[in-house]
Parts: structure tokens; sequence; C-alpha cells
């Protein structure tokens, strides 16, 4: 067996090593992919909060500056603050729609299914 070792060229040592990293490749090719998807779901999850976070906001601002007020027509502030809160309930819905069924997301959707001021200022 030493004889071999000894007698082996430089190009077969090259020959061998190129083998064990062809056989390891795979290995690590797969770890990195399942560590980039993990990393990039948590990222998603960290986005829809955040932005979840700004929408609850929003509508709470717009909940307590326009509940109680009865007026058929809205003015131009309580139009100006409703399209932002519609804007923002759009995009938290279009940024929940990235994950497969999950419970929080369908929470999400139902607390925030509201289409007009007057669904919105309900209890």
């Amino acid at each position: 067996m030493c004889r071999i070792l000894i007698a082996a060229s430089p190009l077969d040592w090259v020959a061998i090593f190129a083998l064990i990293v062809a056989i390891v490749s795979p290995y690590v090719a797969r770890k990195t992919l399942k560590d980039a998807e993990e990393f990039w779901k948590q990222q998603k999850w960290f986005e829809l909060y955040a932005k979840a976070d700004e929408g609850y906001d929003t509508f709470e601002g717009y909940c307590t500056d326009y509940k109680g007020l009865n007026h058929p027509e809205m003015h131009l502030g309580q139009l100006e603050a409703w399209n932002d809160l519609m804007f923002l309930v759009r995009r938290v819905h279009s940024m929940a729609m990235v994950f497969p069924k999950h419970p929080a997301v369908d929470k999400l959707v139902k607390a925030t299914s509201f289409n007009t001021p007057e669904n919105a200022l309900e209890e």
C-alpha cells in the first residue's frame, strides 16, 4: 500500500482530490439551498409582520380619527386616510399570499376583510 502512495504522481493526487470534491459537492449544495430557503422564509415572515404592524397602526389611527362620525359623504381627509388604509391592507394581503395555507394568514385576512368605511369602523 505504501508503494502505491509513493508511486502516485501529482496528477493522480489531483484526480483523487477532484473525485472527493465531486462526491462532497452535492451535500454542500443541498445544505446551502436548505439554509437559503429557511432564511428566505424567515425574512418573508418578518416583512409580513412589519407591514401588518404598519397596517394595524394605520387602521387604529383611522378608527380613532373617524369613529362616531356619521356623515354620509366622506370629507377629503377621511377619503385620503381610507385610501392609505386600503392600500396597506391590499399590500399586506399580497405579501401574505406568498405563504402556503397557514392559520395566522387566515386570521389576518379575516380580520382585514372590510371593504367599506362603515365596515371598518364596526367592532
